[in-house]
């Protein structure tokens, strides 16, 4: 019984990484595919798609006047375009593609997938990983900015704020995959013993 039970982890645990993988490598291309489909100076531009179909303009503008509007809260004078956002006294920060999370995102949804877990829990957690990926972005464009007003000169200092960004998300993003999958156990039937 324990080299079938060990067999079938072995088998859940494989069929899991190669689930997180394909669909990890399927979102990462198609985000990427579709920003070129997007992109007026791509050969796989589509004005159609770009004009009525363009998901990704619409996740980089929801970001932009979700930070503009807490920087307005704050006291700050905004102004943004559809792909920068600019606090009076401050310099332009550019949202780019790289800006917007998307490979974070297909991460995260991989993983939801992939994981065994029931329905309603795995959109629940999709949810509220959705939800902290947006919020940590959201505050970064926002201390982005902050800095820029307030200490234009360290600017050029912290190019590094995607690799920080996404160091942080992933150590948050792993630390509740650790406790989603220790809530699994612990909620787990308990399985008759085999004597």
């Amino acid at each position: 019984m324990k080299k079938a039970l060990n067999t079938l982890n072995h088998n859940q645990a494989l069929k899991f990484i190669l689930t997180f993988v394909v669909f990890f490598i399927l979102f990462n291309s198609a985000n990427k595919f579709f920003n070129s489909v997007y992109s007026p100076h791509s050969k796989y531009y589509n004005s159609f798609f770009a004009e009525n179909l363009n998901y990704i303009q619409a996740i980089r503008s929801t970001l932009i006047i979700c930070s503009a509007t807490i920087l307005q809260w704050l006291g700050y004078t905004m102004l943004y375009t559809k792909t920068q956002l600019l606090a009076i006294g401050g310099v332009p920060c550019n949202i780019n593609y790289g800006c917007l999370g998307l490979g974070v995102l297909s991460f995260w949804t991989a993983f939801i997938i992939a994981f065994p877990k029931p329905i309603k829990q795995k959109i629940k957690f999709f949810i509220i990983g959705l939800s902290s990926i947006f919020i940590l972005n959201i505050s970064r464009m926002v201390l982005l900015v902050v800095t820029t007003v307030n200490s234009p000169a360290d600017v050029k200092k912290i190019n590094y704020h995607h690799d920080l960004f996404n160091i942080i998300v992933y150590v948050i993003l792993f630390a509740m995959i650790y406790f989603w999958i220790n809530n699994t156990q612990h909620q787990a039937p308990n399985k008759p013993s085999d004597t």
